[in-house]
């Protein structure tokens, strides 16, 4: 960072005359050898591709390199640099131990066919082999029906409110289906009306739990009493009384015990009625265990989003329904906290709280109170928040079941609070029975396993459950009904599997066909070996083998033979051996020792084009086109470019390529922000956050969009979620989705309103203007600034330091040392035009203190620059730079090396196809891949072997630079 002003300055004549000598220079460099290859260290996979290249081979999501060390950036900035990927002792272990567990995962069939499953699989006879078959296609439909059933209740539930209430009606219904005019109706038919999507097994079940006759514990037969009082249909259709009557019920139930419709426990609940506590933005759904057994209670109400008219909060202590026996309640922390952050004991504010009913009594700041008991107090308007830390008394309230309920209504009852927590000791005799109500009605209900009919089969000619010999079959435990096996068909459990489950679905299925009658296992002699693992080998090494290396493997199954426990194990060992060669951990190009560019075969060319767009292995089509020779014309070439850049696997380039070049790759696990100071930033928000770049750079890939979308992009990805955190309405659900943004002056939209740059870019208790403009030069204009130097003061790690100097007057004063000016004048305006951005990337108009937002800046040339919109203005005019940048980063990436000055025609070419095409990627996709650069190699040892020409240099007027 020179000072601005110096004594000796050159004149302008000098300064022209050095600026043309620098572009002579360039120019010669450009024309000595343009276009050149360079040398390219051959790569090694790196975590990512090595996992990418295992699912290919194996179709599924092993995560074989979670314990591999993370390699490091290079050449551009990527982690595909064969310079930087070293090879120790230790990485060598790794990969002996991840092979072999990769093989593992391998079923190897009589045909020598390789089947792959998600869990380690090895057998020794067949029906070993059916069994685990069993087991493991008896596990996935189990997950799949819960996962079907989890949805059906769940949209119930969202519906209708609660997932059992449609049940009680429609049992209603049923039991009354001739006064309704339906006596032949089924529990088929009326499931059928709904509300929602009702189980008929299960609405069977509840009427027969309904409509008994039989004595039942006290919880099970109020609520069997209280259904069958519920009114009959009448002429007049008097459903105003049936609903209320039902509603009453339904509040009963909440807190007795909440089930869902197959009687299994609850740990979650619905609170009594919706109110502004710490975490939820805004008033929201605050979910609180039913039964809390460490009889405790603790809350953080935000006074500031109570309703506007709210003048009162009342602390209320209910019953649970039970009497008030041992209901004894100490409240150890009941406290006010101001915006200042000072907090201050609940009866220095609220000196005269009235007891409305019951008393309590205070010793210190503790209060000590016994159900039934509310208290009314008047909302203090200075204060920011109230905090409430609530007991059971150890020794009185030792047998008591209580619910606490902090509300700005007054409830209607304290002998049962609707919808609210109960609490209770652990061992508390009632909460014992309270459980036990539960296991009392699940029994009855006996409906763990009971789910709709269907023959998973069916779709498998040949194949029945009873095929399986008795082994495999599996039996249920104590008291527990078995689950039949294979209860949905084949379409329903594609519907609720993912990619890699439903991979594994049709490998099982393929492994049954095969095995189905098969008395002895494979004959595992040299030749099935050799086979077995030269065509595993030709996959993993991307590429046909040498007759030499086919025999190589057969040396290696016979070396085996000599220490394996069995000829199947030594195969085993065989294909491990294969996942640890160079040619699978390697991407590997045959080197002609050439000083001079050479053309790439066919299946090299393949391999650098499918670890450019998919960091993964060729396809079939891919290896076919290089096979045949056809990719090695341009217009091919470009064909399968396009191809594979449209396929779901090129989402690599948005997780590699993208989240490297403008540094939000590994968002999704990134924690700097205080969790004290900003409660909101969640897991669940991270990860929206990370997904919003991920998808926004995958759909303008995939879809060949502009790339200047980056810039001016009307849409982003959201869900609702990261929609409230944006300040978005309209966004439903926990899907991630593309939104079209509302008309907000530019505040979202590319990369500039993308919370996981934003708070990338921030401090863990506040904003950065200086690494916000540094993000902006380095990685999207490209336009770095020196380095700092070494005795550059700190500034503070808040909003303010210790002397009360906001940030910008630190800067202010920052700016005045002439080492920082420089540099300081180019960062700091660029980064204090996204100060409305939070530390977390939510909008504001204040600061924390209440102050207003300081959004300006003066750039070097005394332009003032005043907020987002100014800055996405002044990016605007740099298009320029953002296009030459983007094609620098993706050759750098393409090609495994960092930019050279012989690849500016290269550039300049990308960069003008860009703005004649309306900037869609596959303008500069077209004209990278069919470049010399991509599609050959030079093996020269040394840059020296190549001539560059170099003007010669200006020779300096006496005392013009040095004194």
């Amino acid at each position: 960072m020179p000072p601005k002003k110096h004594a000796a300055q050159p004149t302008e004549a000098e300064r022209v005359l050095m600026v043309q000598w620098f572009e002579k220079a360039l120019a010669a460099a450009k024309s000595a050898s343009p276009n050149d290859p360079a040398r390219v260290v051959m790569p090694r996979l790196n975590h990512v591709e090595y996992n990418n290249v295992v699912r290919d081979l194996t179709g599924l999501p092993l995560d074989a390199a979670g314990a591999f060390p993370r390699d490091g950036g290079g050449g551009e900035g990527f982690q595909n640099v064969g310079e930087t990927h070293s090879m120790s002792p230790m990485l060598v272990e790794k990969y002996l131990k991840a092979a072999r567990w990769i093989v593992d995962h391998a079923h190897i069939l009589p045909d020598g066919t390789l089947n792959w499953y998600g869990t380690p699989l090895r057998a020794k006879d067949p029906d070993a082999q059916y069994s685990l078959l069993a087991e493991r296609w008896e596990a996935l439909h189990k997950v799949f029906l819960l996962r079907m059933y989890g949805k059906r209740n769940a949209l119930v539930q969202q519906n209708h409110g609660s997932p059992v209430v449609p049940y009680w009606q429609a049992a209603w219904r049923y039991e009354h289906r001739a006064a309704l005019g339906k006596p032949q109706a089924t529990f088929q038919d009326i499931a059928a009306e709904g509300p929602g999507v009702l189980n008929p097994h299960m609405l069977r079940n509840w009427h027969a739990v309904l409509t008994t006759r039989q004595a039942q514990p006290k919880w099970i037969q109020h609520l069997v009493t209280e259904w069958q009082a519920l009114p009959p249909p009448t002429q007049g259709g008097d459903s105003t009384r049936f609903k209320d009557q039902l509603a009453k019920l339904e509040d009963w139930a909440w807190n007795h015990h909440q089930t869902n419709p197959t009687g299994n426990i609850r740990q979650k609940i619905q609170p009594y009625e919706k109110i502004a506590e710490k975490g939820d933005r805004p008033a929201e759904a605050r979910f609180a265990q039913q039964l809390v057994e460490e009889g405790r209670y603790s809350s953080t109400i935000l006074l500031q989003r109570l309703p506007k008219d709210t003048r009162t909060l009342h602390i209320a202590i209910g019953e649970a329904d039970d009497g008030s026996e041992g209901d004894v309640v100490v409240f150890t922390r009941l406290a006010f906290k101001s915006p200042d952050g000072q907090e201050r004991p609940f009866s220095e504010v609220v000196p005269s709280p009235k007891f409305e009913i019951g008393q309590g009594s205070w010793n210190g700041g503790t209060l000590k109170a016994r159900a039934p008991f509310l208290m009314a107090f008047p909302v203090p308007s200075d204060q920011e928040e109230l905090l409430i830390t609530a007991e059971l008394d150890r020794t009185e309230g030792k047998d008591g079941t209580v619910q606490i309920l902090v509300h700005h209504d007054r409830p209607a009852s304290l002998s049962m609070i609707p919808r609210r927590a109960c609490m209770a000791l652990k061992g508390n005799p009632k909460a014992e029975a309270f459980r036990s109500n539960a296991d009392a009605l699940r029994s009855l209900l006996n409906s763990n396993y009971v789910y709709d009919p269907g023959n998973v089969f069916t779709d498998y000619p040949g194949l029945d459950p009873a095929w399986f010999p008795k082994a495999a079959r599996p039996t249920p435990s104590p008291g527990e009904k078995l689950l039949k096996p294979f209860r949905l068909t084949l379409a329903e459990s594609r519907e609720e599997c993912t990619e890699a489950e439903a991979t594994e679905l049709a490998s099982l299925a393929r492994a049954l066909v095969t095995l189905r009658g098969q008395k002895n296992p494979p004959a595992m002699d040299e030749a099935f070996a050799t086979r077995t693992a030269s065509a595993f080998a030709e996959k993993a090494w991307r590429r046909p083998l040498e007759p030499a290396e086919n025999e190589s493997l057969t040396t290696l199954y016979r070396a085996s033979l000599a220490t394996a426990a069995s000829p199947e194990d030594a195969l085993r060992q065989t294909l491990s051996a294969v996942l640890v060669s160079p040619h699978f951990l390697y991407r590997v190009q045959l080197s002609r020792a050439s000083t001079q560019p050479y053309e790439l075969s066919p299946v090299e060319l393949a391999n650098r084009l499918s670890f450019f767009l998919w960091a993964s292995q060729p396809d079939a089509a891919l290896l076919q086109a290089a096979q045949d020779g056809s990719l090695t014309r341009p217009e091919v070439l470009r064909a399968q470019a396009r191809r594979m850049a449209a396929d779901p696997k090129a989402r690599a380039l948005a997780t590699e390529f993208a989240a490297h070049w403008l540094h939000f790759e590994g968002f999704d696990s990134f924690t700097a922000p205080d969790t004290q100071r900003f409660p909101e930033f969640k897991p669940s928000l991270r990860q929206a956050m990370h997904l919003e770049s991920v998808l926004f750079f995958d759909d303008l890939f995939r879809n060949n969009l502009p790339v200047l979308n980056i810039l001016h992009a009307d849409y982003t990805f959201l869900n609702a979620e990261l929609a409230k955190h944006y300040g978005i309405e309209g966004v439903l659900g926990p899907e991630m989705r593309r939104v079209r943004l509302p008309d907000t002056g530019g505040v979202r939209g590319g990369v500039l309103g993308m919370g996981s740059i934003l708070t990338r870019t921030s401090k863990p208790l506040r904003t950065s203007p200086v690494l916000r403009g540094d993000w902006l030069l380095v990685y999207l204009l490209g336009t770095p600034t020196p380095p700092p130097p070494d005795d550059v003061p700190l500034l503070s790690d808040d909003e303010k330091n210790t002397e009360g100097l906001t940030l910008a007057q630190q800067l202010e004063k920052h700016r005045a040392n002439p080492a920082c000016q420089s540099c300081h004048e180019k960062l700091d305006p660029l980064g204090f035009a996204m100060e409305n951005f939070d530390p977390i990337g939510r909008w504001r108009e204040k600061m924390a203190n209440g102050d207003p937002v300081d959004a300006q800046g003066i750039l070097p040339g005394g332009e003032t620059l005043n907020g987002i919109q100014a800055l996405r203005s002044y990016l605007t005019a740099r298009e320029d730079l953002i296009l030459e940048n983007f094609c620098k980063k993706l050759t750098g990436y393409a090609l495994g090396r960092a930019v050279r000055i012989t690849d500016k025609p290269l550039l300049d070419s990308m960069k003008q196809a860009l703005k004649t095409g309306d900037t869609r990627f596959f303008a500069a996709l077209d004209l990278l891949v069919t470049s010399p650069q991509f599609r050959t190699r030079r093996d020269a040892t040394e840059d020296s072997a190549l001539p560059v020409q170099t003007a010669s240099a200006p020779t300096p007027k006496p005392n013009s630079l040095h004194p």
